[in-house]
């Protein structure tokens, strides 16, 4: 067959006479547009040039002071450029609007020089009430020199919050640098009965949010340690089975490390789970329901052009996807690439389902 090449030159059948006249008829270019600049890094550098003692009295205007969320940002992975910032805001905070200040301390809120300085300004002048709960209502706590992860734990568990609303009660940022290690210190304060108490469907909404992997990880495993006992099927046709759903997002296949945290058991049905998923992709619904009673015989399964291996151990099928009507059997030492004839070929006719069955009985000595 002859390859129908692109041409290297196009020519057009008629002229874009109307966008050619459009063009012409702009306006000459009065001047040239600068490329755009990362303005905060320009800042970072300017700071950098300052000495110290002079930073004591910097003054920043506006538009600047929009911009110190994303120098503490880089600053945390900048000691020099941190040292300098503690400086700064240490001085300028009383100065700056409410609405920077919440930004600020939601990004610098372990900085201790930073909440010792916002301490003192909200001695003399409180929150706005437009300020987020843990500022509104517990600066005096959580301003304190110890970390204040400490103290917004013991808020918490003094009011009870069940770990999916730890944020939305205290209105922080969930985008806050110290957001993971808050999940995890109060994590480690929770008893098996608060989680007992959660809500299924809001657990299940936290574990598919944005909060950090590292909690959602805990609390999956956690559920699925004590709920899911024994390796069967049903659980994949229980309210469990999102679970799984769930497990495959976060951690992967069942092969992957995020699964050694659980027991063999739970593995197991992970394995089944994403088993099922490949035969419901690859099969119509009547082969796939067929299948799926066989999950637990499933060592492996693996697709090649439009064939599906199916690993039973001593035994091999071998499923093509357009070919309903026939399944092919290869010994396991015998199965190699390209496929070969096989060994044994299952026709499928008016009781299929019945014969299908009594063999694979007799094959896996069921």
């Amino acid at each position: 067959m002859k390859k129908v090449q692109f041409p290297q030159k196009l020519s057009f059948a008629c002229d874009p006479v109307a966008t050619q006249s459009a063009v012409d008829a702009l306006e000459p270019v009065c001047r040239t547009v600068s490329p755009l600049q990362n303005t905060h890094e320009e800042l970072a550098k300017q700071l950098m040039s300052i000495p110290q003692a002079k930073l004591q009295k910097w003054k920043m205007k506006k538009a600047a002071q929009e911009l110190l969320p994303y120098l503490i940002i880089e600053a945390r992975s900048n000691p020099p450029l941190k040292e300098r910032m503690n400086i700064l805001l240490t001085h300028l905070f009383p100065s700056l609007k409410p609405r920077i200040q919440v930004r600020v301390l939601s990004y610098a809120l372990d900085w201790s020089d930073v909440r010792k300085s916002a301490y003192q300004s909200f001695s003399q002048h409180p929150p706005s009430e437009q300020s987020p709960p843990w500022l509104r209502t517990h600066w005096k706590r959580i301003l304190r020199p110890e970390p204040p992860e400490e103290n917004m734990v013991t808020l918490l568990r003094e009011n009870r919050v069940p770990l999916f609303n730890v944020l939305p009660w205290l209105g922080l940022s969930p985008y806050a640098p110290m957001v993971e290690s808050l999940y995890l210190a109060y994590w480690e304060e929770l008893d098996p009965q608060d989680l007992m108490g959660l809500d299924f469907g809001q657990v299940c909404r936290f574990l598919e949010s944005s909060a950090p992997p590292s909690i959602r990880s805990r609390l999956l495993a956690w559920i699925l340690q004590e709920y899911v006992t024994g390796a069967s099927l049903d659980v994949l046709d229980s309210p469990f089975r999102k679970l799984f759903e769930i497990g495959q997002h976060l951690w992967g296949s069942p092969h992957r490390s995020g699964w050694r945290q659980c027991a063999a058991e739970i593995k197991q049905i992970a394995l089944w789970f994403e088993h099922e998923r490949e035969l419901r992709r690859f099969f119509d619904e009547e082969r796939w329901g067929w299948w799926r009673t066989y999950l637990p015989f499933i060592r492996r399964l693996a697709e090649r052009e439009n064939i599906l291996l199916i690993d039973l151990g001593t035994w091999v099928a071998a499923e093509k996807k357009e070919a309903e009507q026939s399944c092919g059997w290869y010994r396991h030492s015998h199965v190699s690439l390209p496929l070969k004839e096989p060994d044994e070929v299952w026709r499928r006719g008016e009781y299929w389902r019945e014969s299908f069955q009594r063999r694979m009985s007799e094959r896996l000595s069921v």
